[in-house]
């Protein structure tokens, strides 16, 4: 507020032709810039309310996510129960839960396999072994075996595991080829691999909660698991965040299968059973995983006697139109 010079008239009244200047403050409009500069700065607070609001409802959203993914909420996007009856195990198989973490899924295989089966958790670290100990003899399992692995082994028994089962852990592992290909000798002859793996097409909050790299690209497990031995079995799509593939192994069963049809079917000599045979010998393996050795060639051998009934009736027909 600055101070002009005014000149006003005299207040006494004997002197009113008379002035004299006095020095009086001066309450001036504020100037037109200021009034927009006020504006803007009350925009300018608008806006970082509403981002911040935003923002606050990002961070809200993502709190939310990670107590549901944390929390016992896990089951509603998990889906436990639906995973473990997916797996069609049998009361006595033994099953490997390797990256078995605190045991989400080990006590619920160990319940599937029941007393007669047997449950390896396995896992890379002392600490993580020792609180899944811990764990297992409180509750009481009699039947979950915990092995410390290594990183490029999980030092499970030869030939006795039924099913291996990872849920997360597929990702972890360097040299996939290698490691499957070696894990093979700790398998069954109808031994299957089940992997449950992050996507790699999330979005959204679960792709901002998900560290990079941190899933697997269903395209490249397909060709890893190849590449180590294996045969694609089923996929369920169910899981929201999730992949969810089993593979078994291509072994020495399947491979006697494939024999046995061609040798069935060899007397018939025609290039149409040949053809025959290329496609059938694709689905014994699948065939194979689903029953037992002696149950498959069984099946084997009616699907061939079948088919040569078939080719049977067919050339009769043709001799008898002649």
């Amino acid at each position: 507020m600055g101070l002009y010079n005014l000149t006003l008239p005299e207040s006494n009244p004997r002197s009113r032709t008379s002035t004299e200047t006095r020095k009086v403050p001066a309450v001036l409009p504020a100037p037109a810039s200021e009034a927009l500069a006020s504006k803007a700065i009350s925009d300018m607070m608008l806006s970082a309310t509403v981002r911040s609001s935003v923002w606050l409802m990002r961070i809200m959203k993502l709190a939310i996510f990670l107590v549901v993914l944390l929390s016992g909420c896990r089951a509603g996007w998990q889906h436990p129960d639906r995973v473990i009856a997916s797996l069609r195990i049998s009361p006595g198989d033994h099953v490997a839960d390797i990256g078995a973490g605190d045991g989400y899924f080990t006590f619920l295989l160990a319940d599937a396999v029941g007393p007669e089966g047997m449950v390896y958790a396995v896992e890379v670290t002392e600490n993580k072994v020792r609180k899944l100990s811990k764990r297992v003899e409180r509750d009481t399992y009699a039947n979950i075996e915990v092995i410390l692995g290594k990183l490029d082994d999980p030092l499970l028994p030869d030939g006795t595991v039924d099913l291996v089962f990872l849920c997360n852990t597929y990702h972890h592992i360097e040299n996939r080829p290698a490691y499957f290909s070696q894990l093979r000798t700790d398998l069954r002859q109808h031994g299957r691999v089940a992997i449950i793996d992050l996507r790699d097409d999330l979005s959204g909050i679960p792709r901002l909660f998900v560290p990079s790299g941190h899933w697997t690209a269903k395209g490249v497990l397909y060709e890893e698991m190849e590449a180590a031995g294996y045969v694609h079995m089923s996929s369920f799509s169910y899981l929201p965040v999730q992949n969810f593939e089993i593979f078994s192994a291509r072994d020495e069963g399947s491979t006697q299968l494939q024999t046995d049809l061609s040798n069935a079917l060899e007397p018939m000599g025609t290039q149409q059973i040949a053809e025959y045979v290329g496609h059938v010998s694709s689905e014994t393996t699948r065939l194979y995983t689903h029953f037992n050795l002696e149950e498959s060639r069984k099946r084997i051998e009616r699907l061939a006697i079948r088919f040569w009934l078939e080719i049977w009736t067919q050339r009769a027909c043709e001799k008898l139109s002649d």
